[in-house]
């Protein structure tokens, strides 16, 4: 199953074993409906977690989820999950409908003028639409389509011009 990265537990909430959950709006809105997280430090070795309860909060940092997991009883236990990222399926995602990919086939490079990969699909998502890019080691990424991230779209000669942000293409 292939998985791709959704979130990030922030930090422990309170003394009963909740976390704070971080992301972009659309994935903590697909996360919300969930019972079952997988959660991981490491996207080779995650664990499959019951969310025991999910809802809305709002920080300083903007929205976040407060969860409750099978696997944190206490402050404590869920302290241990800082820093862990929250995985979905890729399958869980929007379908790709490539007549409405407005990019499909244009080429990624970096703002270095490196060359990246191609793009193979668009993701209208409710918080943010997504681009689907295959590197060029072949590997599947998501690249959020905001102006902080694709700084140029050059659609006579069809190059997208992505910000290499830490973690981009790690997942």
């Amino acid at each position: 199953m292939s998985l791709t990265k959704a979130a990030r537990i922030e930090r422990p909430h309170g003394v009963d074993g909740e976390v704070t959950v971080v992301g972009d709006g659309s994935a903590l809105d697909h996360l919300l409906q969930r019972r079952y997280w997988f959660i991981g430090f490491d996207p080779e070795s995650v664990l499959h977690v019951r969310v025991e309860t999910a809802r809305f909060a709002t920080s300083g940092k903007g929205k976040a989820l407060i969860a409750r997991l099978w696997c944190a009883e206490s402050r404590t236990e869920a302290a241990r999950l800082r820093g862990a990222t929250v995985y979905v399926p890729a399958s869980d995602l929007p379908e790709i409908d490539m007549d409405d990919n407005p990019v499909a086939g244009f080429v990624v490079i970096d703002d270095g003028g490196q060359e990246i990969g191609t793009v193979i699909g668009y993701r209208r998502m409710p918080g943010q639409n997504l681009i689907v890019a295959r590197l060029h080691e072949g590997k599947e990424v998501l690249i959020p389509d905001a102006p902080a991230i694709v700084t140029d779209v050059d659609r006579t000669d069809g190059i997208i011009t992505v910000q290499v942000v830490e973690g981009l293409f790690e997942i």
